[in-house]
């Protein structure tokens, strides 16, 4: 394109020759309009564009929320769960188990604590992660509670070990013959079972070429009981795990903290120690707090939606059918009661089913509280722990609760057996702005401490003042304070 130029005339008389910006500007300027004209549709419409992903998710219909219900159910069954909130017991049992393995030695592992504090399903846990990762070892679970006797005990773990050794490739039937491969027929004593099963255990770790052994016998305890019986089953520890040639790790679980204390008398025949063996580590697991249950609860949940479901849309309006309170409840009394992870699990699971059966029974056009709410949970707890006064707290207004607060309060702080009626309205008065409640006089005070009377939750008494024959009004309670406390933490949401 050629350049436009022009003659100018300056002072001194002369023609400059100069490039016409001016008139390169105009075009230029010209040409981007009708640019923006043509693609000015584009734009609009890129930007009003949506992936698949990000359209509107439809709203959740009935049968969407039944069938989510009867997936979500199953997760709370509390059946092998991957353990959440026992890094520490993790790691610290993964680091024993390991060592015995790499260091070709035998120990003892203690593991105690409370029901459902998940050192069953823990260990589980990690016996799988350490086989998946082909360490060459074999583990065996036992429950003591499920044989009458350590005979039986003893026969089982023959059973299961020669079993397995006959239909090993390794296994040859007229090369190997040894005691043990089958039950005798005439039974011996049971020091020579015990005798019996070590040797058959080693022979099956050379001849099938098991690098380690773990026997988790849960409910260990359950031997505990007879003198005898105890000694007779520390002399099978101790001798399994002296054995020579065989690398075993025995573990044993139990609910009681002092069961293993490594001095029990042995018979002159296996008198090697006074302890099982100098490798052997006790393991406490504390019961679960209400923070830790939460947390398990709402990551299992979230978890599992995160999982199955998607886009991300559809997950939350998934994750928003439960109330996230409804764990914070589970958990607290939980927490109270025991810290048995079982229980909150057992809550969730009620909770789920009861919601599901009476959704099944509505139809598409009825208008439904599809979401599992705080209360769903609280009516829950009320009927699996059967609570007499709150269920009658659920019956009652909200100053009724209030004062039952204001009460319990006041023989907790104070250390208080009972209190008098001024005092009383008084405190409910102070107390009801808080509360945003209405002030009340003494005769509607009167009226709900009556009502409270009539399910026998307080009573009222006579009691002379000590000036002349004056007698004031004293209110006591009649159920404890712990199924008061209970039955509060129940009826929260009404207050």
């Amino acid at each position: 394109m050629k350049k436009r130029v022009y003659s100018q005339k300056v002072a001194s008389g002369k023609e400059n020759k100069v490039e016409d910006n001016k008139v390169f500007a105009v075009d230029n300027a010209k040409s981007a309009k009708v640019s923006r004209k043509i693609m000015k549709p584009r734009v609009s419409a890129s930007k009003n564009a949506q992936t698949p992903q990000e359209k509107q998710t439809p709203k959740l219909k009935l049968n969407d929320v039944i069938d989510f219900y009867q997936k979500v159910v199953v997760v709370f069954q509390c059946k092998e769960h991957k353990i959440i909130a026992r890094d520490q017991e993790k790691k610290e049992i993964e680091e024993f188990l390991l060592a015995n393995i790499q260091n070709k030695q035998s120990g003892f592992l203690y593991l105690c604590g409370h029901p459902g504090t998940g050192k069953t399903s823990l260990l589980v846990q990690i016996l799988k992660d350490l086989t998946f990762k082909n360490l060459e070892l074999d583990y065996l679970i036992l429950n003591a509670m499920s044989f009458t006797d350590l005979d039986c005990l003893i026969e089982e773990i023959r059973s299961r070990y020669a079993s397995q050794l006959k239909t090993h490739q390794s296994f040859n039937e007229v090369i190997h013959t040894f005691e043990g491969l089958s039950k005798p027929k005439v039974k011996d004593s049971i020091e020579d079972n015990i005798v019996i099963l070590s040797n058959l255990i080693q022979k099956f770790s050379q001849i099938c070429k098991i690098k380690h052994i773990i026997l988790v016998i849960d409910e260990i305890d359950a031997f505990s009981k007879v003198a005898q019986t105890q000694v007779h089953f520390n002399n099978l520890l101790k001798l399994l795990i002296h054995k020579d040639r065989m690398n075993i790790s025995i573990v044993g679980i139990a609910n009681s903290v002092e069961m293993f204390k490594g001095e029990l008398t042995m018979t002159s025949q296996f008198q090697n120690s006074q302890m099982i063996c100098k490798n052997e580590k006790k393991l406490i697991f504390p019961p679960y707090d209400k923070a830790k249950i939460i947390t398990i609860l709402s990551q299992l949940y979230s978890n599992y939606i995160n999982e199955q479901y998607s886009p991300q849309s559809k997950r939350d309006q998934l994750k928003s059918l439960i109330d996230a309170r409804s764990f914070d409840i589970a958990a607290s009394k939980v927490d109270k009661l025991s810290g048995d992870l079982r229980q909150a699990f057992a809550i969730i699971h009620r909770c789920i089913f009861d919601k599901l059966q009476i959704l099944k029974k509505q139809s598409d056009d009825q208008t439904l509280n599809l979401e599992i709410s705080y209360d769903d949970v609280n009516t829950t707890i009320i009927q699996i722990y059967q609570s007499k006064t709150a269920n009658i707290l659920k019956q009652v207004p909200r100053s009724h609760i209030m004062l039952l607060n204001i009460i319990y309060d006041l023989f907790n702080q104070q250390n208080l057996a009972q209190v008098d009626e001024e005092k009383l309205l008084s405190e409910y008065n102070r107390n009801s702005q808080s509360f945003m409640i209405e002030r009340i006089r003494m005769s509607e005070l009167l009226d709900m401490i009556e009502t409270l009377s009539n399910f026998s939750i307080i009573s009222r008494v006579d009691k002379k003042s000590g000036q002349g024959s004056k007698k004031i009004k004293l209110v006591r309670l009649i159920v404890s304070m712990e199924e008061l406390q209970q039955a509060l933490e129940y009826s929260q949401s009404k207050l």
